[in-house]
């Protein structure tokens, strides 16, 4: 098999796990406390990390206080205010809501690097494909009304922050290996929101008999999502190219969509259908290789393309 067969294997098997991530999100934080199971899934995956960090010899860069606000960033803006978001709309809306609407991320993608940073040159054809993953959300959260749900309101706000986050990860990435940012994310991340949980969420029984019921989905978002997709993502990335690796990885959402009406037995809406697709003609348009080249989707999606 050549390597650039693997790579596309590796990246198949990111997709395939990425999809998972939505639902167990929604799963997890329609039985348990949302920030809770948030923070125990990021602050479990800082130990693989960790160890991540002393096999790459990097424990130094942990030191390295040119990176600090960058790390602090990443972190603020990757995992605890989208994940606190992400998790507590999901407790409020359905699975397959989560799992489309988390594509609003690639919308404010754009929207930050084309216009505020100019960070590369807007054509017709990016602003179309942006508009219709917008619209294709409306069609989603306004199903022939305009009373808005707050869960999805939740969540697309969410997707608001990631690309802040990339932005201080394009910076991190420079000072310190990518083994010390995930960690410092997942790490201090995990503690705020186990924080937060603590702070705001006040009557959900005993932590102890929550964290054995809820084992299963912690180790399914912690081991498959947190951590093998990331390596999965690493090794395919590693044996070809960024836009052919961006188009394979862009097929999530759909394996989302199946996950959430096999696992959870929801049944997508006509809204939601019709949202999805347009939603998604809009996403393909960003696989094309200048603009994935452009926006450096690169080390964005490995640092910081999913809030978990």
């Amino acid at each position: 098999m050549t390597q650039q067969r693997k790579g596309e294997l590796f990246l198949v098997a990111t997709a395939l796990l990425e999809g998972l991530s939505p639902v167990i999100i929604h799963a997890g934080s329609t039985k348990y406390p949302p920030l809770l199971f948030a923070g125990i899934c990021t602050l479990l995956s800082s130990i693989f990390y960790y160890l991540w960090v002393l096999k790459n010899q990097n424990f130094g860069e942990l030191l390295n206080h040119r990176a600090l606000a960058y790390l602090l960033g990443v972190t603020l803006f990757v995992v605890i205010i989208p994940s606190s978001l992400f998790y507590t709309g999901s407790s409020m809306t359905s699975g397959i809501n989560t799992a489309i609407l988390m594509q609003m991320e690639i919308f404010f993608m754009l929207l930050m690097y084309g216009f505020f940073l100019r960070d590369h040159h807007l054509t017709f054809p990016k602003i179309i494909a942006a508009l219709l993953i917008a619209f294709g959300a409306m069609t989603i959260v306004f199903p022939g009304k305009l009373s808005l749900n707050m869960g999805d309101g939740l969540i697309i706000l969410g997707t608001v922050f990631p690309p802040i986050g990339n932005y201080f990860a394009k910076k991190a990435v420079k000072l310190v290996d990518s083994s010390v940012i995930l960690f410092t994310r997942s790490f201090i991340g995990g503690v705020s929101l186990l924080f937060l949980s603590a702070l705001f969420e006040h009557d959900y029984g005993n932590p102890q008999l929550i964290l054995v019921h809820a084992l299963p989905m912690i180790l399914a978002q912690t081991v498959l999502v947190l951590i093998m997709s990331k390596i999965c993502w690493y090794e395919g990335l590693k044996r070809t190219d960024v836009p052919k690796a961006m188009s394979i990885s862009n097929m999530y959402p759909a394996f989302s969509l199946v996950y959430a009406m096999v696992l959870l037995g929801e049944t997508p809406t006509s809204a939601q259908l019709t949202g999805f697709v347009i939603m998604m003609i809009g996403i393909l348009g960003f696989t094309k290789k200048d603009v994935l080249s452009s926006l450096r989707w690169g080390s964005g999606h490995s640092l910081g393309r999913r809030a978990e």
